[in-house]
């Protein structure tokens, strides 16, 4: 609700669930369109003060003179934030957000911590709100917090280059949290007790776990593996000069987070798991995604969370079992590991195993940040040196688990 002042014409209090925001609307004599001013809110800001402040700007404007960073809308109507973030997550080049990966995720942070802001000019918003959200944010949530300063950042500052705005509010707001990088791996130990509580859960959640940790893609890039994606990678051996023909894995780019197109050579391992995989069938057509589950057609799984927490009570049991002990699911855990450990443990282990990290940067589809002329010229992709790594994982793997492959059974059978 907008609350027009009989005082001070162009004078406005625009009223909200949750605070309620002065600005002032005006054109600046010898200029198009109108220009708009936040002056605060009821919570810092008297009325007699803002009312002021809004007379003196009107008072320039017809003069010819604007407020400072002030933004000129010649439509006639003022950007709200809503419309910048739809129009940005529409913006199919480089600085714009639609072919994100995060994209769902970064809709759903918007509608879960920035609906105050969605209906306000986006000139509106000042450097101090931002910085208040984020740090009452990071009271409760420090690494969202740290997510939802990057994601604000993101707008606002694609909003200045596309001259929507002239100042960004949240150029010089900071992470309010330290990042903290993990460095958990699984043990020997560790990845034997993962391996058998995924034969254990079944497919297609068992198997994707255990192709994950042989692979080690991400879990996204796992779940959608395809069948069309299969393919024969050509490498040359740059120690030797030879070529020869591998399988791989052929992710093209839209599937990948650096959208950089990325071929997983495929160990005897991978290769078995591929195989294995029931060959689902619907109107006699073969399915193209290799974990699909058939409860929904030829789709990737979901129900991650369910999955888990099978996988995590199949754990707990063999834990107990091992200990002699009944299960107890606060007792017997495999203490604060995730997912996406899997794909660490698959490079710790290779570099215990003498693998060039570059060889493993290669196979995590990693940038190697180095931006030198060197780099720039370099561009041997370490194919062979990367089969052979995935060989000795695949290797190790084997040595410490059996590799049960084909015998996982479908998930729910006795």
């Amino acid at each position: 609700m907008i609350l027009n002042d009989d005082l001070v014409p162009g004078f406005m209090l625009r009223v909200s669930k949750r605070q309620s925001t002065y600005y002032v609307v005006t054109r600046v004599k010898g200029c198009p369109g109108q220009i708009r001013r936040s002056l605060g809110t009821t919570r810092n800001t008297e009325l007699g003060i803002a009312r002021e402040a809004a007379r003196r700007i009107i008072e320039n404007a017809q003069k010819g003179i604007p407020p400072e960073g002030e933004t000129v809308d010649s439509s006639g109507s003022a950007d709200t934030f809503r419309s910048v973030v739809e129009t940005y997550f529409q913006d199919t080049l480089r600085t714009g957000g639609a072919k994100l990966r995060t994209k769902d995720a970064m809709q759903a942070m918007i509608n879960r911590d920035l609906t105050e802001w969605l209906d306000r000019p986006i000139d509106s918003i000042t450097a101090r709100e931002v910085s208040d959200l984020v740090y009452r944010k990071a009271q409760t949530a420090p690494m969202s917090a740290n997510r939802l300063t990057s994601l604000i950042k993101k707008i606002m500052r694609w909003a200045k280059r596309r001259h929507i705005i002239t100042f960004n509010p949240a150029a010089d707001v900071e992470k309010p949290s330290e990042e903290q990088s993990r460095d958990r791996y699984l043990t020997d130990e560790e990845i034997q007790l993962i391996w058998d509580a995924a034969d254990r859960v079944g497919d297609p959640y068992g198997r994707l776990v255990q192709m994950a940790l042989v692979t080690g893609q991400r879990r996204g890039e796992v779940a959608g593996m395809r069948r069309s994606e299969l393919g024969l990678l050509e490498q040359r051996d740059g120690r030797t000069g030879e070529t020869r023909t591998i399988e791989a894995w052929l992710l093209p780019a839209e599937r990948t987070k650096r959208q950089v197109a990325h071929a997983v050579p495929l160990s005897p391992l991978a290769k078995r798991l591929i195989y294995g995989a029931p060959k689902l069938v619907e109107d006699d057509k073969p399915f193209d995604y290799i974990f699909a589950s058939g409860l929904a057609g030829d789709q990737p799984p979901s129900g991650w969370s369910k999955y888990a927490r099978r996988l995590d009570k199949e754990i707990g049991e063999a834990i107990a079992r091992a200990m002699h002990e009944p299960y107890d699911k606060k007792k017997h855990v495999m203490p604060g590991w995730h997912l996406h450990d899997l794909r660490r443990t698959m490079a710790t282990h290779m570099e215990m195993l003498g693998v060039d990290r570059r060889v493993i940067s290669r196979l995590l589809n990693h940038s190697e940040g180095d931006k030198s002329v060197t780099a720039i010229y370099a561009r041997y992709r370490f194919d062979a040196e990367a089969a052979e790594a995935m060989d000795l994982w695949c290797a190790k793997i084997e040595r410490l688990t059996g590799a049960n492959i084909v015998a996982i059974r479908p998930a729910g059978a006795a």
